[in-house]
């Protein structure tokens, strides 16, 4: 269900002008020009999770919408900022990845996003959490989160061939860790190369994980994948930029609205992209119906 905003409403746009290596800074006259004639004010982030906190206060100031320029990391800190909140988010996708709009219909070119922005339709998500951090897309134990580390050291490269050379960094240091994963009263056990917990669709600018994923179904969806062999690995991980690895016996797919994973030794965890902690051997995860307003 969507809704309309208020007349008169107030915009915050918080620019990160280190997404997309460095495209924030070099498209800020574009998304002036773009914004021009909406009632808005500009902020530019400073260190990182700073978007999280000028967010939250755009919020307590009573504006009605935070738009987010920059890519899933800066979504990733604005949504924390405004989860539980009636401010709603937008977005002007300027990231590496951009996966969380992708869902959502959002055009990923900037003139395009910013048109909708201007329709002002709200709907209502879920979002996932862990802890006390809020998910829009999808938790990642084990290969996803190296992967994710791996692409912190390549600063050159953008899209998907930064994640494709992370991948091909990763595979080689990584070991499939023992998980016991409990979800919604049942478990699983076994070895996984991967162990997603996804609100989204789609990770890592553009593997399709989790491609029947509804992010207003109050579930999250589950992808594990076992361990395998490296090259059945790479002869499958094609299938993943179409979504059509769901059928795989190494894949299982399941649903669940809360999860906890135990590892017999630490192992990466990611949200959105975005490390959290490198040697993790427990958390609990759970989705949080309705939790975020978005103009889509």
């Amino acid at each position: 269900m969507t809704s309309c905003l208020p007349a008169h409403s107030r915009y915050r746009v918080i620019v990160n002008p280190w997404a997309g290596r460095g495209n924030g800074q070099r498209l800020l006259p574009q998304v002036r020009g773009l914004l021009q004639g909406l009632p808005h004010d500009l902020v530019l982030t400073e260190a990182p999770r700073h978007a999280t906190a000028l967010a939250a206060a755009a919020a307590d100031e009573g504006y009605e919408v935070v738009v987010a320029v920059g890519g899933d990391g800066t979504n990733f800190e604005v949504l924390n900022g405004l989860a539980g909140r009636e401010t709603a988010m937008a977005f002007l996708p300027i990231g590496s990845g951009n996966d969380l709009i992708k869902p959502l219909g959002i055009p990923r070119d900037l003139a395009g996003a910013a048109r909708r922005l201007r329709e002002g339709r709200v709907r209502r998500i879920d979002l996932g959490r862990v802890g006390d951090t809020y998910f829009g897309n999808g938790l990642g134990v084990g290969f996803d989160a190296r992967v994710a580390l791996e692409s912190y050291r390549l600063p050159r490269l953008r899209g998907l061939p930064l994640y494709m050379a992370a991948i091909w960094r990763a595979v080689w240091r990584f070991h499939s860790p023992a998980l016991t994963i409990h979800y919604d009263g049942r478990e699983i056990q076994g070895r996984f190369m991967m162990a997603n917990v996804a609100n989204g669709r789609c990770l890592a600018a553009g593997f399709w994980l989790t491609p029947q994923a509804e992010m207003d179904d109050g579930l999250l969806d589950l992808c594990l994948v076992a361990d395998m062999p490296l090259p059945i690995f790479f002869y499958h991980l094609p299938k993943v930029l179409r979504g059509r690895h769901t059928h795989l016996r190494e894949v299982t797919m399941l649903r669940a609205r809360r999860v906890t994973v135990e590892a017999q030794s630490p192992v990466p965890m990611h949200a959105d992209g975005e490390v959290l902690d490198e040697a993790v051997t427990s958390l609990g995860i759970e989705v949080v119906p309705g939790a975020l307003r978005v103009l889509c």
